[in-house]
C-alpha cells in the first residue's frame, strides 16, 4: 500500500513537471528567440531577409530615435517608430542597427502624440527612452537617406526603465 502511495505521488509530480514545461515548448514554437537587431541586418545585408518566416514573434529593445503618427484625428491610430541599437567595432566605429516599428489599431492610441503636450498621456512612448518590444516582420523599407530596414507590425511595447 505504502508503494503505491509512493507511486502515486512520483507519478502526479512527474506529470506535473511535464505540465509546466510545456508551456515553454510552446512558446518556442512561436516566438524566436535567435533574432536581435543585429541579425536582421545580417540577414538583410545578405539578401535573406525574405527568406525569414513572417508567423514568428521577435523580441526585439533598442532607443526610440524618431516616432511619428500617421493618422488623422478621425483615422484609427496607425504611427511608426524608428528603433535603433548600436554596437562599438574596435575603438573608432559604431555600427548603428535600425528598423521601423509600425503600431495601428486604436489600443496603441496616445503611443505617439500629434503634437507635444503638456502632460504625457500614460503609454506615450517618449524619444530616446530604451523599449522592448514584441511584433512580427513584415518586410523592408527603404529609407530617404537610400537605406534599407526592416519593417515590424508591433504588437506590444514598454519602455524600459
Amino acid at each position: 500500500m505504502r508503494k503505491i502511495l509512493i507511486f502515486i505521488i512520483l507519478f502526479s509530480f512527474c506529470l506535473g513537471t511535464s505540465l509546466v514545461a510545456s508551456p515553454a515548448a510552446d512558446l518556442l514554437k512561436i516566438i524566436d528567440f535567435s533574432i536581435s537587431m543585429k541579425t536582421l541586418d545580417i540577414m538583410l545585408e545578405r539578401g535573406q531577409i525574405d527568406s525569414f518566416t513572417k508567423d514568428m514573434y521577435l523580441i526585439l529593445d533598442g532607443n526610440v530615435a524618431s516616432r511619428e503618427l500617421l493618422s488623422t484625428d478621425r483615422e484609427p491610430f496607425l504611427g511608426e517608430i524608428e528603433l535603433v541599437q548600436g554596437e562599438w567595432s574596435g575603438l573608432e566605429e559604431v555600427k548603428i542597427y535600425r528598423c521601423i516599428v509600425v503600431f495601428s489599431g486604436d489600443q496603441f492610441s496616445g503611443l505617439i502624440p500629434a503634437r507635444r503636450a503638456r502632460r504625457r498621456s500614460e503609454n506615450e512612448i517618449k524619444l530616446n527612452s530604451h523599449v522592448l518590444l514584441i511584433g512580427k516582420l513584415q518586410g523592408t523599407r527603404t529609407l530617404s537617406d537610400g537605406s534599407t530596414v526592416p519593417v515590424i507590425e508591433g504588437f506590444l511595447i514598454r519602455e524600459m526603465l
